[in-house]
């Protein structure tokens, strides 16, 4: 994947940064010390504030990556385990600590290429599908009950899926030359939760962000998005 592509997506999310919803999940390593953190409290029996703090102190270290924590070496090892140590955990049981942890990080590795998301979009993109189905059979039609389905999803539940063909994820990958799928992979690599860049793409494809050419450093399209702000009171989703 071309890292023009992804420094692009990544130009677009800071620029309209400002402008957007508050989400539970807008990157995805987040998401996956969050799993790190379950599994602490489940397996070594750590106290959910405890183990948060143990999570989010290595995560600033960058020492959760699952490509990184799947094959670390011994002072790696040994520096997770003070600091669960640390956080009220056992010697022997903050050992036994990492590791799970590690384990856990190769399963990462192997099922979902690293990418915990992969499992919520695998699983994501069943239910809208079966609740397209439902709706379908109460008179919407495909299109729209395809995008309610998956509208709601990404509303409730933070689910990391796209809207088939709307027209700011056609647009941006015309101008790309991007599949869907290939937009998912670069999403997945910046690590930023593809209904949060569902969003940004709407705002930017609103702004009129796609007829310009690539902007430079200091983000013009920026103006066009708060213009586009301060015409609507509140910035809703998009209908």
């Amino acid at each position: 994947m071309s890292t023009g592509v992804n420094d692009s997506l990544l130009e677009l999310y800071h620029a309209s940064s400002p402008f957007l919803d508050n989400y539970p999940w807008e990157w995805e390593v987040d998401r996956w010390g969050e799993l790190l953190v379950c599994f602490l409290v489940s397996q070594i029996a750590m106290e959910p504030e405890l183990a948060r703090h143990a999570v989010e102190t290595l995560k600033e270290l960058g020492m959760i990556a699952p490509a990184l924590l799947a094959n670390p070496g011994d002072e790696h090892r040994q520096f997770i385990r003070r600091v669960l140590m640390q956080d009220g955990v056992e010697a022997e049981l903050a050992s036994d600590g990492v590791d799970l942890l590690v384990a856990l990080a190769r399963v990462a590795e192997v099922k979902w290429g690293g990418h915990v998301q992969r499992f919520l979009r695998e699983h994501g993109l069943r239910m809208a599908d079966d609740l397209k189905s439902i709706l379908v059979g109460v008179g919407l039609d495909d299109q729209s009950a395809g995008k309610t389905a998956v509208l709601w999803l990404q509303n409730v539940a933070n689910i990391p899926v796209l809207i088939p063909g709307d027209v700011h994820i056609r647009e941006f990958g015309l101008r790309f030359r991007l599949s869907e799928r290939q937009l998912l992979d670069a999403a997945d690599k910046i690590g930023i939760n593809v209904a949060v860049l569902d969003d940004v793409l709407a705002l930017h494809y609103k702004a009129g962000s796609f007829k310009r050419r690539p902007r430079s450093a200091q983000h013009p399209a920026q103006h066009s998005i708060a213009n586009e702000t301060k015409r609507r009171a509140k910035r809703t989703k998009r209908s």
